[in-house]
């Protein structure tokens, strides 16, 4: 399980058809396995938020500079759309 704060940062580059797609940056005091399946973003696994990939296509025209995903082990998800 996560025992440590982290910050997932998705910085979205905007492609042509308005699609997107994100790159993933975990930062964290040590090195996760990223694990998934296919049409999830990120998924939980026995109590751990784990990245589908690291490079993720979305469909969010609306979204032009960075979605930021910030996590403690103690609060809820939360999620910035910039």
């Amino acid at each position: 399980m996560f025992n440590f704060a982290f910050s997932l940062v998705l910085i979205v580059s905007i492609l042509k058809s308005n699609f997107c797609y994100v790159d993933l940056f975990l930062n964290a005091n040590e090195t996760r396995s990223l694990f998934g399946y296919a049409g999830s973003l990120f998924y939980l696994f026995n109590g751990e938020i784990r990245a589908n990939s690291i490079q993720h296509r979305l469909d969010i025209p609306d979204v032009k500079h960075k979605i930021e995903f910030n996590w403690k082990s103690t609060a809820p998800l939360q999620v910035i759309l910039y």
